[in-house]
């Protein structure tokens, strides 16, 4: 979970839903998670919360953040070490010009077992640190705010709900306006929230849930303006 400020990038994220209307199929990843009538609810309740505040308040889902091509290495690495300790104990198995050959035939055997099986999520989580997930999560979010051009509004006064799937992590990011009057530990409720969502897996209610709470503080510190329009769509973004 993390929540953080960021002050700026280039191309179009693909979004399946805009204003609460499908432009697009949702992901095969997502379909699990939103179906079309959260998309809805959620495009709904950031309109909603839009009406009370003059900031924009963005909602992002990403399938995941955090890389894992390092884990079957891992895994091999381990395996070795252990077959060479065993071999410590059975010399034969070094020195003896009938066993030589096993050794190697175990590693390879061992490096082939670990690329299968590190394609398993659990896997995964087991040989990649917390820390490391959470920072590459914090990493993708912040590319995706610049990227996506989130920081461009005219008075960069821009929130950003971040969720990666994969990783069961949330970021709150919001743009410099913003973080003048309202310091990080502002959005921990939502962050909260949003991992809950997730935790209960009721996605669509978290979700709502958090945008709902976003709305209510930006509303205390930036209430609306009767000239000021959104400048991205209500609903999620979805992206790989």
């Amino acid at each position: 979970m993390a929540v953080g400020v960021v002050a700026a990038a280039d191309s179009q994220v693909e979004a399946p839903q805009v204003d609460g209307r499908m432009t697009g199929q949702i992901p095969s990843w997502a379909r699990a998670y939103l179906s079309e009538e959260d998309n809805q609810k959620i495009s709904q309740a950031v309109k909603d919360a839009e009406a009370k505040t003059s900031a924009e308040i963005i909602t992002m889902l990403v399938r995941r953040s955090s890389g894992s091509h390092m884990v079957p290495f891992t895994m091999t690495l381990l395996w070795t070490i252990l077959l060479l300790l065993l071999a410590i104990n059975r010399q034969e198995l070094l020195i003896h010009d009938h066993y030589w050959w096993i050794l190697p035939l175990l590693i390879v055997l061992g490096a082939t077992i670990a690329f299968v099986v590190a394609q398993g999520s659990f896997i995964q989580k087991l040989f990649t640190h917390p820390r490391d997930r959470h920072m590459q999560v914090w990493t993708r979010a912040e590319l995706e705010f610049h990227r996506q051009q989130f920081d461009r509004t005219p008075d960069h006064k821009a929130v950003l709900i971040f969720a990666s799937l994969f990783e069961r992590d949330v970021v709150v990011l919001a743009d410099s306006k913003i973080a003048e009057k309202l310091p990080s530990e502002t959005w921990m409720g939502i962050v909260d929230t949003l991992v809950s969502g997730f935790r209960e897996k009721s996605h669509g209610h978290g979700w709502v849930q958090a945008i709902e709470k976003c709305g209510t503080i930006l509303a205390e510190k930036f209430p609306a303006e009767s000239a000021h329009k959104p400048a991205f769509s209500a609903g999620i973004y979805l992206k790989e």
